[in-house]
């Protein structure tokens, strides 16, 4: 009866699937967004690993829309592949596009800039 009532609450419901392809056990730290521009961090203790070391499954409820959810939004853990931590997921730029872009970069750079300065006072 009271799963009932909590279902009929109101709530939007999210369930949320992590793997750990590292086999290294860490906390999970997500960052929630609203459609009303709040957010609320939430930090799940790394223990959620004891009953399951490769795939666990969380279920979040809030009275309100979720537009937006980020994992390890600090940056505070080792992970690697950070492409897959955004939902709705963002297009991440590639090793090579990165390259592109400082190939691209024409000009001098601030230690350039100071020793063409320093040159040019003698």
């Amino acid at each position: 009866m009271e799963d009932k009532k909590l279902l009929n609450a109101g709530y939007n419901y999210y369930a949320l699937n992590f793997k750990s392809v590292g086999g290294l056990v860490m906390p999970v730290i997500l960052e929630f967004t609203f459609a009303d521009g709040t957010s609320d961090v939430v930090r799940i203790p790394a223990e959620i690993w004891a009953k399951n070391h490769d795939e666990i499954t969380k279920v979040f409820f809030y009275k309100k829309e979720v537009v937006q959810v980020v994992l390890d939004p600090f940056l505070e853990t080792a992970d690697t592949d950070r492409s897959n931590n955004y939902w709705p997921s963002r297009p991440q730029p590639s090793r090579f596009d990165l390259y592109k872009a400082r190939s691209r970069r024409s000009g001098e750079n601030g230690m350039q800039r100071a020793k063409r300065a320093k040159e040019m006072k003698k």
